[in-house]
């Protein structure tokens, strides 16, 4: 008998996987997409790795593009076009090495550091009502089991 994905013993595994994923859509739709759209509106987009990246200037008082790229695990044009695109949307400002113009020091604009803010007191009004009523040991329970894994 040959077994397929759908038939085999971890058919449980395979379910929680689908569920699993679609946790993971449901987290960037309401959780990173949503509070970016509300605050921004729908005209200005900014892409979840264009939030980590605020984030990361935010946590690092600002960074070396370089630095960027290793601390978020992308590569430095994955960093440069991140920070391209907050630059044109005023989120982010770049500052020139003086003794190597190659060398880019990109910081939060006020605009960037607002709507960070403002991006992270809307996810935090929406992590509060999801988890309204959910013990907080639980669910840290949880999330180290999914760690361990």
């Amino acid at each position: 008998m040959t077994q397929t994905l759908h038939t085999s013993p971890s058919t449980q595994l395979l379910e929680l996987d689908g569920l699993l994923s679609q946790l993971v859509e449901l987290y960037e739709q309401i959780y990173v997409k949503g509070p970016l759209e509300q605050v921004l509106g729908a005209d200005e987009e900014v892409s979840t790795s264009q939030l980590r990246t605020l984030r990361f200037l935010e946590a690092e008082g600002g960074a070396w593009i370089g630095d960027i790229a290793s601390g978020l695990g992308i590569s430095y044009p994955a960093a440069t076009k991140a920070v391209d695109r907050l630059y044109e949307r005023g989120l982010a400002e770049r500052i020139r090495d003086g003794s190597d113009a190659r060398r880019i020091r990109v910081g939060l604009t006020a605009r960037g550091f607002e709507v960070l803010v403002e991006v992270t007191r809307v996810r935090l009004k929406r992590l509060e009502t999801a988890l309204e009523g959910l013990d907080a040991a639980g669910f840290a329970g949880l999330m180290a089991q999914f760690v361990r894994a």
